[in-house]
């Protein structure tokens, strides 16, 4: 066995002793006790063994990088590792070893300066702590057993992280967020979580970048359980332009006018092969996802609709969700595990049709026609009933192009001046079935 040592000092710090080291390992062993703490300028790992214990901290001014040519590095951790810059893997074996079923050891990205955790491998931590500057991932499949504390931007780059840790503390949540935003023309950007069967709520703090806090957080809560206990659900967000474009994996189409749809798309992807859970979301939009190019969108009535992947359409469920202006959410409620799929967007399905209050029959080609006016109409079927101020209906129609002139059925005279009873029915062809009504003044 042998390493480089390249310089090594004791010293004394607030109280504390420190080993003051600057090396390259190779075929070594290198222990770490506790009350003791030492710091580094690299470190690089060539294939051998090193062991933090409880209590004990290496802090890396430079970087840490698991070398790959002589071996498999591995840390046995059970103290911390503070980093200045860069955590790079270019190992198999994903790093850490003997981790307990509640890890205890610590990874601390703390640097002032942009990091990266990246190399040819993926690296699964223990606990990983990211404070200060941005980071960003370079490697896909980088996973967090314990907890994943967020006082920084995580950058996702179109790489996957992946918690392994199905209770909602496996996000520790201080400040900043985490950035998706990626199309799948350039690979989702996701966030994993190995929630199994756990029922519990469990929130997501993305963020759009114009910002500095968690402007998309997404809060997804299981109902009931999924099964095996090995399930997932994996998360991202992405905005898309005026026309909605690039639209989300597998969706063929959009099927809704673009102006009444929100900028931007959610992927929330369970993954149980045998049953999903029943759940609620609650989506948060930035004000640049509705009012870039959004002309017919009312916050107010903002709803939340998903893409069946197996029937390739978006209209198999109803619209659903409560919007909230103030907070910029929309909650949805009761999605059971039968419309449960990846695929989600926003909509105002309410603005989209218009039906106006007062028309005049008096054959001058200017406004003779009572009848709803909106986007889309031809995709429903239709009907409409006109009745009297004592209930008596006097005109229906299922023909979207045939529309109330004025005159009773069967009568070739108009009805007399006033208000009357209307009541609308659009269906598609899922049998779902929206029905408004209201009021519309004849005049002569």
């Amino acid at each position: 066995m042998y390493y480089k040592l390249i310089s090594y000092q004791k010293q004394s710090y607030k109280g504390k002793s420190y080993f003051f080291i600057w090396l390259a390992i190779t075929n070594l062993m290198l222990l770490l006790s506790v009350n003791y703490a030492s710091l580094c300028q690299n470190v690089v790992n060539n294939g051998d063994n090193i062991v933090i214990t409880n209590g004990a901290n290496l802090f890396i001014s430079g970087n840490y990088t698991n070398f790959s040519s002589n071996g498999d590095g591995k840390i046995d951790l059970d103290g911390k590792i503070i980093i200045n810059k860069n955590w790079i893997n270019n190992a198999t074996g994903n790093v850490f070893t003997n981790v307990e079923p509640i890890p205890d050891g610590y990874v601390v990205l703390r640097g002032a300066l942009p990091q990266f955790i990246g190399g040819s491998y993926s690296t699964h931590f223990e606990n990983l702590s990211l404070e200060n500057s941005q980071k960003t991932l370079q490697e896909t499949n980088c996973e967090v057993k314990g907890i994943l504390t967020l006082d920084a931007v995580l950058d996702l780059n179109k790489k996957k992280i992946i918690l392994n840790n199905n209770s909602p503390t496996a996000i520790n949540y201080i400040s900043k967020y985490i950035l998706s935003e990626s199309s799948p023309l350039d690979n989702y950007s996701e966030v994993q979580w190995n929630i199994g069967s756990s029922a519990n709520t469990y929130k997501v703090p993305f963020g759009s970048g114009t910002t500095n806090n968690n402007d998309l957080e997404l809060v997804l809560s299981t109902r009931t359980s999924g099964h095996p206990s090995s399930g997932s659900i994996s998360f991202a967000t992405y905005p898309a332009d005026c026309y909605n474009d690039v639209l989300p994996t597998d969706v063929i189409s959009l099927n809704h006018d673009a102006s009444a749809v929100a900028n931007r798309y959610w992927i929330i992807n369970p993954d149980y092969s045998i049953s999903k859970p029943d759940i609620d979301i609650v989506f948060q939009y930035t004000t640049k996802d509705v009012d870039t190019c959004n002309q017919n969108i009312i916050q107010e009535n903002l709803k939340a609709i998903r893409y069946n992947t197996s029937l390739m359409t978006w209209n198999d469920m109803h619209s659903s969700g409560q919007a909230n202006v103030n907070s910029k959410t929309v909650s949805v409620r009761n999605v059971m595990q039968n419309d449960f799929y990846a695929p989600w967007t926003l909509i105002d399905d309410e603005s989209f049709l218009y039906v106006p209050n007062a028309f005049t029959p008096n054959d001058d080609n200017k406004n003779d026609f009572f009848g709803p006016v909106g986007i889309d109409l031809v995709k429903y079927t239709f009907a409409m009933r006109i009745f009297d101020r004592w209930g008596n209906m006097i005109f229906k129609t299922e023909n979207i192009n045939l529309l109330w002139n004025g005159k009773p059925t069967g009568s070739d005279k108009f009805a007399t001046n006033g208000v009357y009873i209307w009541k609308i029915t659009l269906s598609d062809g899922y049998n779902n079935e929206r029905n408004y009504n209201g009021t519309v003044t004849l005049l002569r």
